[in-house]
């Protein structure tokens, strides 16, 4: 038997295989699955979530009435009376009581910075009312 190269075929007919051509699949089957795994992630992103509201009622403190302002439009608190021009606003809500609350977390802005103007928001129970505000 004569010698062989190492690697060198030995019989048959030989199958020829043009170079490359595994990795081909490959990377189209990567391609693929990174396609779906994007488009999965894309549609997830976008999934439908609450909508958020696009106003909220402020109280002035100084008045009392109040006014329903479009979020976009408020760029600090306390918020400019659109009648008076004073940032005299503070966001209040109706509590389960059905009494008009300013939010807690305005609590500091009203005492601190507020608290010389306001006539209509109890400093203790944060009600809106006709009071003075003490």
């Amino acid at each position: 038997m004569p010698h062989l190269a190492v690697g060198q075929y030995t019989g048959g007919p030989q199958q020829t295989r043009k170079p490359g051509m595994g990795r081909s699949r490959t990377k189209t089957a990567l391609s693929v699955a990174l396609l779906l795994a994007s488009g999965a992630l894309a549609a997830w992103a976008m999934r439908g979530g609450p909508d958020l509201p696009r106003s909220c009622v402020f109280v002035c403190v100084a008045t009392g009435k109040t006014f329903n302002l479009k979020i976009d439009d408020v760029a600090m608190i306390p918020a400019k009376n659109p009648e008076t021009g004073a940032r005299t606003l503070l966001p209040c809500g109706m509590g389960e009581d059905g009494v008009l609350r300013v939010d807690a977390h305005y609590r500091g802005a009203l005492v601190n910075l507020l608290g010389g103007v306001n006539r209509h928001v109890n400093m203790t129970t944060l009600e809106v009312g006709p009071g003075d505000g003490s």
